[in-house]
């Protein structure tokens, strides 16, 4: 059984289906859960600095956001949960970050958003480009859509 359980998260407030099913395996197993954020850099301009920078920066913030909110969702499973942002390329950050602990025995990512092709494009690259370097299994989790239940109104 993996000592700890990669996710790699973004952002959107849909990407958290990963995170959960990582969260009630590593209750499972008696695992921890590692998320990483990674912020990539935009195409550098000389003239766009400062914009990039900003940009850089908010994504960042909304990285902190979203981790604490997840390192107290793991909490409340009873689910050791730790939070790492780092800058640079998705796939070699999450290649790096593997190598360089070796507790981590799986790998979880989000998948393909039903009806959101281009959102999922991203993930759907960063699986290929790490699948067959990963030392230990890649995992990912597709949300499925709610199901809406009729409600028959009463006679």
């Amino acid at each position: 059984m993996p000592e700890k359980i990669l996710v790699v998260q973004d952002s959107r407030p849909t990407s958290h289906h990963a995170f959960r099913y990582a969260v009630q395996l590593a209750k499972r197993v008696g695992a921890a859960v590692s998320v990483l954020a990674v912020a990539e850099p935009a195409v550098e301009h000389t003239y766009w600095l400062a914009v990039q920078q900003t940009m850089f920066e908010e994504k960042e913030r909304q990285f902190r956001e979203t981790l604490a909110m997840l390192v107290n969702m793991g909490k409340e499973e009873g689910v050791e949960v730790e939070g790492h942002i780092v800058s640079g390329n998705l796939d070699k950050e999450v290649l790096r970050y593997v190598e360089a602990d070796k507790s981590i025995g799986m790998v979880i990512l989000e998948g393909q958003q039903p009806g959101k092709p281009k959102e999922s494009w991203l993930w759907s690259q960063l699986f290929e480009a790490i699948r067959d370097a990963l030392p230990c299994p890649l995992i990912t989790v597709t949300p499925r859509p709610v199901p809406v239940l009729a409600t028959i109104p009463s006679k």
